[in-house]
């Protein structure tokens, strides 16, 4: 990974873990990904890889897809995506 970003000009900036004031979107979804899929959900699938990725990807699907998120004035963040890209379209 190191290599790519260096050869496509990207730097790679850490912050400190668990550091909601600094990046708390990302450490609310991560809250999210332990809270509603990692807690309630692995012990059922232990052993079970490709059952767990393919119950993964429906969990996101329903986070982006479906689930309204307050933050995004009740939209998914596929329609907030949507919204702000047409906008901005050239």
């Amino acid at each position: 990974m190191h290599k790519y970003l260096e050869n496509n000009g990207i730097t790679h900036a850490f912050i400190y873990p668990h550091s909601p004031k600094i990046n708390g979107y990302i450490e609310r979804f991560n809250w999210t990904i332990q809270n509603h899929y990692i807690n309630r959900c692995t012990p059922l699938w232990s052993g079970q890889n490709d059952l767990a990725i393919q119950k993964l990807d429906q969990f996101l699907h329903w986070y982006n897809e479906v689930r309204p998120h307050q933050s995004l004035g009740s939209l998914t963040p596929a329609q907030f995506t949507r919204q702000y890209s047409n906008m901005y379209a050239t």
